[in-house]
């Protein structure tokens, strides 16, 4: 057949109907001839009638993406590189994960837990401090008055907010203290705290006695 414009056509095998030529070749697509007649068999027509067009083809449907019920990416569209990548939810290689192992990061947080260990340090000495100040006071008067029961609320505040400040140093990863600092720390402790319950009321005693003679 020579090349012609696609159209509606009769092929001459289809009594009463026209078959679509798409200017190569002749397609499944007919349709009523309008202008047949009843036990006339047409030829084929040298031009195009007028009817509807072929139904386009319909697209199949594109991939769509989801999480399937074991965590993984699945249906998903291909990349650029034309793979599909599987992602599962939860990994770790995120922006935390890496804001956590930079070593400027790392740093910076190994020197907050220092800052925090000296001033939980800073915080009992304060407290040993405030006890020792009220305790020269009482023995130089000779009587312990409502200071000392201030200085013992002071001093033990101080001491819980040093704990607390030592506990976040270790966690942010500061060394423990030696067992030179732990004993250093205790005896200090326990020399100003009995000098603070004892030598106040030694002396009130020793000025009643003196008062007596």
């Amino acid at each position: 057949m020579d090349p012609t414009a696609p159209g509606w056509y009769d092929d001459g095998m289809s009594p009463g109907m026209l078959r679509w030529h798409d200017g190569v070749d002749w397609t499944d697509h007919v349709t009523p001839d309008p202008g047949a007649r009843r036990g006339f068999v047409g030829t084929p027509m040298p031009a195009p009638v007028t009817a509807p067009a072929p139904p386009a083809p319909t697209p199949s449907p594109a991939p769509q993406s989801g999480w399937g019920a074991d965590g993984w990416q699945t249906g998903s569209a291909p990349t650029a590189f034309g793979a599909e990548p599987a992602i599962r939810l939860g990994q770790s290689a995120n922006l935390a994960d890496r804001v956590v192992e930079n070593p400027v990061y790392q740093q910076h947080r190994a020197e907050e837990a220092l800052a925090l260990r000296r001033r939980a340090l800073w915080m009992y000495g304060g407290a040993l401090a405030v006890l020792g100040v009220v305790t020269a006071l009482d023995a130089a008067v000779g009587r312990a008055g409502t200071e000392w029961t201030v200085a013992l609320v002071v001093a033990i505040v101080l001491v819980v907010r040093a704990l607390r400040h030592y506990s976040n140093a270790r966690h942010r990863g500061a060394p423990p203290l030696g067992a030179l600092g732990w004993t250093a720390v205790a005896v200090a402790g326990v020399v100003v705290v009995g000098l603070f319950v004892v030598l106040p009321w030694l002396t009130a005693i020793q000025a009643v006695k003196d008062a007596t003679t």
